[in-house]
């Protein structure tokens, strides 16, 4: 499409070359320097307008071979096509003839026969149209391209940061083989290993929702019955329920239920959710897992009696490096990054995630995935 109006080009497409010479002359007159394309039925319009992309497409709609209306549905299902401007050019008076071009994505309508007025003003309107679709077009483009090279820039430093990470761990445990280190040097080691255990965390979280987000990774889905599998996945975190005196408790409304859904996916959500009613609970509390069926979805709840989330917080949560007023209650870390990958993941297995939350309560965060 060309940026300037006055250098525009636009496809008419008309079987009746009177028609057509009348739209040139009435153009001509305005005297800008706009460059024609014809064609004389639906089906040679949809070819030029792919080869040539012009600015604005002034359609017939009584054609022989393909009409006006089935070459406006063909140019907005190409993608190289769909954002050109189309007026239709129509003699029908039916109102629902001109509501199912509009629907179609047709840009206007002119009646016939054409005015002059009418035309110009038509033309001028769908120009400044174009104009701005490809100015739209062409900051989207760029800020793919910048968001390209942000993702291929967090991959290259966290890659590169994980060599010298896993080597200070390596010269840690070293240290801790030599021995002879007194209570305070101990201490000091001690806190270097959590601070490197949570960089990498870190780390993993950022090649994570890189991956989950622009990855065209396959979904592998498999059937497998839930409250087994909770059964089954709670255990992995026996010792920090211990660590924190916490206790958990598994509900279901129904004896079995069945899905159909990635396994690998489900797991990284609920190690997240589970994760963080375990840190942001005190000691002593109870984290309850909960599953039903209900309107075709498979519902998990995961529920803590921690501080519960503030109205403020929710409406950041589930974005990066959004850190939120509650703090974990052990000491762990947290880098802002968990419920972003939850919300992406949850998406990809074409579900969604809610929280409903009371402060001084407790929070509960509720997955609906296809059943």
């Amino acid at each position: 499409m060309n940026k300037n109006l006055t250098d525009a080009i636009i496809l008419l497409v008309e079987d009746q070359p009177d028609n057509t010479d009348t739209m040139m002359s009435y153009l001509d007159e305005s005297e800008q320097n706009y460059k024609y394309l014809q064609a004389i039925n639906g089906e040679i319009a949809c070819k030029v307008a792919d080869k040539r992309l012009p600015d604005l497409i002034i359609m017939d709609w009584e054609m022989p071979v393909m009409n006006g209306y089935e070459a406006l549905i063909q140019l907005k299902e190409n993608p190289r096509t769909k954002d050109i401007p189309v007026v239709m050019a129509t003699g029908r008076s039916s109102g629902g003839d001109l509501e199912k071009a509009l629907n179609a994505g047709a840009a206007d309508y002119i009646r016939k026969p054409i005015e002059k007025l009418e035309l110009l003003a038509r033309v001028r309107t769908c120009l400044s149209l174009s104009r701005y679709i490809k100015e739209i077009n062409q900051k989207n483009e760029h800020l793919s391209d910048l968001n390209r090279e942000k993702d291929g820039m967090v991959g290259i430093v966290a890659h590169d940061l994980k060599s010298p990470l896993n080597n200070i761990e390596g010269f840690s445990t070293l240290l801790t083989l030599e021995g002879e280190l007194n209570e305070k040097q101990t201490e000091h080691l001690n806190k270097l290993k959590k601070q490197i255990k949570s960089c990498k965390a870190l780390i993993m979280d950022l090649l994570d929702i890189n991956a989950y987000e622009h990855a065209e990774s396959e979904i592998k889905n498999e059937a497998f019955e839930m409250n087994a599998y909770l059964d089954n996945f709670v255990l992995n975190y026996e010792s920090e329920f211990r660590r924190k005196n916490q206790t958990v408790e598994l509900l279901s409304k129904q004896e079995h239920i069945t899905i159909n859904t990635d396994k690998t996916l489900l797991g990284r959500i609920l190690d997240n959710l589970i994760s963080n009613a375990i840190k942001f609970s005190n000691n002593g509390k109870k984290i309850t897992l909960k599953t039903w069926e209900e309107n075709q979805q498979l519902c998990i709840s995961v529920k803590d009696e921690g501080p519960g989330i503030s109205s403020d917080d929710q409406k950041k949560m589930f974005k990066m490096f959004q850190k939120l007023s509650a703090v974990p209650t052990g000491g762990e870390s947290s880098n802002g990054l968990g419920l972003s990958i939850i919300k992406t993941l949850a998406k990809k297995l074409d579900g969604t995630i809610r929280v409903e939350s009371k402060i001084g309560i407790g929070t509960e965060f509720i997955v609906s995935l296809p059943a």
